[in-house]
Formats: structure tokens, sequence, C-alpha cells
């Protein structure tokens, strides 16, 4: 687990802070963006493009899962033999 106990629930918060802040701001960004263009797909490419850097974001700062030193240490004594 990444996070445990009280940072656990601090992190919720923070995910869910962001979630309701960009719930709240997107609308507003569309809106202008169609003020400004005259077509709301202006503000709907880049409400997506910026999920889509979110998604390459977390692909790219996702801790990776580690081997078990213990199953490489016993192979590792088995070839040994």
């Amino acid at each position: 687990m990444l996070l445990i106990g009280t940072a656990a629930t601090g992190g919720i918060a923070l995910i869910n802070l962001i979630g309701s802040f960009s719930g709240w701001v997107a609308p507003f960004a569309i809106a202008w963006l169609k003020d400004l263009t005259g077509t709301t797909s202006a503000g709907l490419y880049v409400v997506s493009g910026l999920e889509l850097i979110a998604g390459v974001l977390l692909l790219l700062y996702m801790p990776r899962q580690r081997r078990r030193m213990s199953s490489i240490s016993v192979e590792a004594q088995e070839g040994e033999r």
C-alpha cells in the first residue's frame, strides 16, 4: 500500500478536493472557450487533453511493484548447487 492510516485519509481527501474543484472549473472553462471561439468543441478538446495528460502522468509516476528478494535469493542458491 502506498498510504496507511491518517495519510490514507488525507490522500482520499486530496483526491476528492481535486475532483470537486475540476468539476466546478471545467464548465466555466468550456463556457469561456465557447465565448472566445464560438464553439463548444474547443473547450471539450482542452478538457480531454488535460485528462490525457493526467493519465500519462499517472502511468509515469505510479510506483511499480518490486519482486520479493526471498524468491530471488532462493533461485540463486539453487543455481549454486
